[in-house]
């Protein structure tokens, strides 16, 4: 006789799908999977690194003004001041400023660690947004309001005018002026005047004692309390213990108690193959649900250490164990339904003289495979295994020989609109085809693309080589407040602790 079996659906495939999402979200690191205007500022050159500068002038807006405003930032530095960066792009993206900023921020940690006296000046001309993103420490001394003055009342004006350079550079002196005294007015500090001549020395006596208070505690408990939010309470961990354990635990028990109820049953292999691959979203859904029990148990208890160790094995184990007995049971001795006798499994080349023509395809096509067990008796056994990546039956002869064959481009997309395209889909037995239209994504000028941002950093990144090299660079000298002559950076040293700083999100933001 012909016995087919039991026709296996695709539930290796969704167990399959479900730990590899499982592994993904677990797993993930979060630099692969993070937003793209994340990534844009990990693959931003740090000024303060690379090339000894506080400025990053991506966007080419500063000019001549540039050795300028850094002579001003390092100077500032250099007394025991803010830190003020200040970088120009040309386009950040789908981001807000706002976030970007706080991002850019964080990831070079601008000012001090232990007085978080960090600014940021970001300027993105594509978006003709400026902003400048103030430190946890110096929050006080600058706040949202005054720093709207300064981007408002000093380098919008300039900007409106397409004068980018004068406006970062008059918004530098008035940055100073707050700095120096936290209690100028308003006409004061958005007066358009040098209060420092680039290349001076700024005295140290001169920096408000005042303005640069530690923020030591109050970041730790700010720290604890996003911490505890992110974590959530105790309970949480507890209630999630239960749905990971209870339905793990009883999957784990089905699974014992389905091997232990065929170790000793009449079934055959092929009837033992299908119970155990039936069973695989048992095998996959156990580790899986227990994982998430253990995860629990380590959000409020233990570390995350375990997690990382028990899934795999827990995973890993279940399909190896699943495998070999599926290998074990589809080799088993088959018996013949008419004799009793043992039969015997014909090779693959000897096997196609019992299959239908699209039986054949579906081997050739690796679809599905099919064992062909005979007896001397006459009788005839054929067993049918789909494969794991076997797609739709075919709508026309419903053999599994359906698959697609070809893509084609309909019309090719352009900058204002999508084009379309074609999938044309075919069975290798009966020749049915259909077609399927999709539609291909518009084209994207180069300011819309990473690829042209990096293309715009990188050229950026070339000119300030070639301005250092022609330009050299400044070290300060003299004793007076306002005095001094430019020097040589070699002198100018950042110190190993350099960086750590954070911001809250404070500032001002304005558009021209």
């Amino acid at each position: 006789m012909i016995f087919h079996g039991k026709p296996v659906p695709s539930k290796l495939q969704i167990a399959q799908g479900l730990v590899i999402l499982f592994f993904t979200l677990l797993s993930a690191d979060p630099a692969q999977a993070q937003p793209a205007f994340k990534q844009q500022i990990q693959n931003l050159p740090n000024p303060l690194k690379d090339s000894r500068s506080f400025v990053y002038d991506g966007a080419g807006l500063l000019g001549n003004r540039k050795a300028d405003i850094d002579s001003l930032a390092k100077a500032m530095y250099e007394a025991g001041g803010a830190q003020i960066v200040v970088v120009t792009l040309e386009s950040i993206g789908d981001a807000s400023i706002e976030e970007f900023a706080v991002e850019l921020f964080s990831h070079w940690g601008i000012g001090e660690k232990e007085k978080d006296n960090g600014i940021l000046v970001l300027h993105v001309s594509g978006a003709r947004q400026i902003r400048i993103e103030v430190g946890y420490g110096l929050e006080g001394v600058l706040p949202d309001a005054k720093a709207s003055w300064i981007t408002g009342d000093v380098a919008i004006p300039f900007f409106k005018d397409g004068d980018f350079t004068s406006g970062h550079y008059y918004l530098m002196q008035s940055l100073l002026r707050v700095l120096l005294n936290p209690r100028a007015s308003r006409a004061q500090i958005v007066e358009i005047k040098e209060t420092i001549e680039p290349g001076t020395r700024i005295n140290p006596d001169q920096i408000p004692e005042q303005s640069y208070l530690s923020s030591t505690e109050e970041r730790a408990e700010r720290k604890k309390r996003e911490e505890d939010k992110q974590s959530g309470p105790e309970w949480m961990s507890i209630s999630l213990m239960a749905p990971g354990y209870i339905p793990g635990l009883w999957m784990l028990f089905g699974i014992i108690r389905r091997f232990g109820g065929l170790r000793d049953s009449d079934l055959d292999g092929k009837e033992k193959y299908d119970t155990i691959d039936d069973a695989i979203l048992e095998y996959s859904g156990a580790p899986l649900l227990l994982n998430v029990g253990i995860i629990a148990t380590e959000i409020g208890f233990v570390g995350s250490f375990w997690s990382a160790i028990l899934l795999p094995l827990f995973v890993g184990g279940g399909w190896i164990w699943q495998e070999s007995h599926l290998k074990k049971f589809r080799q088993a001795p088959r018996k013949c339904s008419r004799c009793n006798n043992k039969m015997r499994k014909l090779s693959e080349e000897d096997d196609d003289a019992y299959l239908e023509k699209g039986q054949v395809a579906e081997e050739n096509a690796g679809t599905v495979d099919y064992d062909v067990w005979v007896c001397d008796c006459g009788n005839v056994r054929i067993e049918r295994y789909k494969s794991p990546g076997s797609q739709e039956p075919c709508p026309s002869c419903n053999y599994y020989t359906y698959e697609l064959s070809e893509t084609r481009t309909v019309r090719e997309p352009d900058y204002n609109s999508a084009g379309k395209g074609e999938k044309i889909y075919a069975c290798s037995f009966c020749d049915y085809t259909r077609t399927e239209p999709f539609e291909i994504q518009r084209l994207k000028r180069e300011d819309e693309t990473v690829s042209g941002i990096a293309t715009g950093l990188a050229g950026a990144a070339i000119t300030a080589a070639l301005y250092e090299v022609r330009h050299g660079s400044h070290s300060y000298s003299g004793s007076d407040s306002y005095s001094g002559s430019g020097s040589g950076g070699e002198s100018f040293d950042i110190p190993d602790d350099f960086g750590g700083g954070e911001s809250g999100g404070g500032g001002a933001t304005d558009e021209y």
